[in-house]
């Protein structure tokens, strides 16, 4: 008979077999809980609790949970093998702009086999001691993360994750532009030269990083982030997301999360209207308006009407 399972051992977040036997579990045992959905399977020979993912997480934590149960897994049985790039970000908790990938990427060391086998992507490169989170903590640190992606992933995955590092601390810009300048001979020098000219931790949300990401390949006119508006008497009316100061034009980049009630909904459009009265454009946008160039569009229109709206006509 299977063991009660309401009696279940101690176990690491992400386990083996063996991991499981130390504690009291058979193979059978562990392979009924699978079954009834107590443990998940995460790789060849790992697991977790499948009730980890499934309590107060809506599908995006989730997603991002699971894979880092993966990348735990699949750095455990690939003996020297480093959990990296879009993963090591994910494992550090730093918000992407793109959406959770599907592959677990490792980092092994130049000369082994690369590519991709079983949900694992294995990329070659040389990592030192310096360039991991701790001893025996197969990720890369905040600084390396961001280096790799500054290099190789988007402009926005770099701001997103480069934002969020400056803005609680894990790296500084000196560190990471004495990593950048050492950057000889490596793919992507140029991506991350101009990643690094980019990041602030100013931005307060992944949106507000996404969305500047989106202005600078647009080649559209680049906003003051976080801007203090005052009114004419001086009272001071709201922090904004962004402003083109040249024409006035104030932008809000709103996720659906930003404002949590009705009250707070009916606040901030009467911070809008007094932010208008002083006689400021104002655009809002979300994230899927990221995905397409008419944001691009409607941002130019609403600019060349306020650029002629505050130039003198020649009388």
């Amino acid at each position: 008979m299977p063991r009660s399972l309401d009696d279940d051992p101690a176990l690491p977040p992400v386990f083996s077999l063996a991991d499981a036997a130390a504690r009291g579990l058979t193979a059978r045992q562990v392979r009924y809980r699978v079954r009834v959905g107590v443990f998940t399977r995460v790789g060849r020979d790992r697991y977790r609790r499948g009730d980890a993912l499934s309590t107060g997480v809506n599908r995006f934590q989730r997603e991002r949970l699971d894979h880092v149960a993966r990348a735990r897994a699949a750095a455990g049985r690939n003996a020297g093998a480093v959990i990296g790039f879009e993963s090591a970000a994910i494992c550090l908790g730093y918000p992407l702009a793109s959406s959770t990938p599907s592959e677990v990427t490792l980092i092994v060391a130049p000369g082994r086999w690369t590519g991709r086998r079983s949900g694992i992507r294995f990329r070659s490169a040389a990592v030192t001691e310096a360039d991991l989170v701790g001893p025996g903590m197969p990720v890369t640190n905040p600084e390396r993360t961001w280096v790799d992606l500054a290099r190789t992933g988007s402009l926005a995955d770099a701001l997103c994750v480069g934002d969020a590092a400056l803005a609680d601390g894990a790296v500084t810009s000196p560190a990471l532009a004495r990593r950048v300048e050492l950057l000889v001979g490596v793919r992507g020098i140029r991506r991350a030269h101009r990643a690094f000219s980019l990041i602030s931790g100013i931005r307060e949300s992944p949106l507000e990083s996404e969305s500047y990401a989106y202005f600078v390949e647009h080649r559209l006119p680049l906003p003051i982030c976080q801007v203090s508006i005052q009114g004419r008497d001086g009272r001071f009316l709201g922090r904004v997301d962004f402003l083109w100061e040249a024409v006035r034009l104030v932008g809000e980049a709103d996720g659906r999360l930003k404002y949590a009630d009705a009250d707070a909904v009916y606040a901030e459009k009467r911070r809008e209207d007094e932010i208008r009265a002083e006689g400021y454009g104002f655009i809002r946008w979300g994230k899927a308006d990221l995905r397409t160039p008419a944001l691009a569009d409607r941002l130019r229109g609403l600019m060349l009407r306020d650029l002629q709206k505050a130039t003198p006509r020649a009388g």
